[in-house]
């Protein structure tokens, strides 16, 4: 379910209407989160780990995020570990990389909705 952790003011989810997206580009990402009324977490987020351990085991993966890119490079996004914790398994924490490229996806909501659960 939709989580919410201390220190956080969203709340993040990882599994979208029953399903789990580990290989979607950047668009993909943002229309899974735009079909629960949600968004793609940002990158301070990813970083704060609000929506880490929110299911599917993106925990260890890089997961999409949105925010400003370097240069403006409207073909680029960036990427953050699920679970700064788990770095070594995610291979880095943070990266800038082509929206066409495979990622998770986590989304993040400002509002609380059905199911979610607040930690901490």
């Amino acid at each position: 379910g939709w989580v919410k952790h201390g220190g956080c003011n969203v709340w993040g989810e990882s599994d979208i209407n029953g399903q789990c997206f580990r290989f979607v580009t950047y668009d993909e990402a943002v229309q899974h989160c735009s079909s629960v009324n949600a968004r793609l977490c940002t990158l301070d987020e990813v970083a704060g780990g609000c929506p880490s351990e929110s299911g599917c085991g993106h925990d260890d993966d890089l997961v999409w995020a949105s925010g400003r890119i370097p240069d403006d490079d409207d073909e680029k996004a960036s990427v953050g570990c699920g679970n700064l914790k788990l770095i070594g398994d995610c291979g880095a924490a943070f990266d800038t990389v082509s929206k066409f490229s495979p990622h998770a996806v986590r989304c993040c909501s400002d509002t609380e909705k059905s199911g979610w659960v607040k930690h901490g």
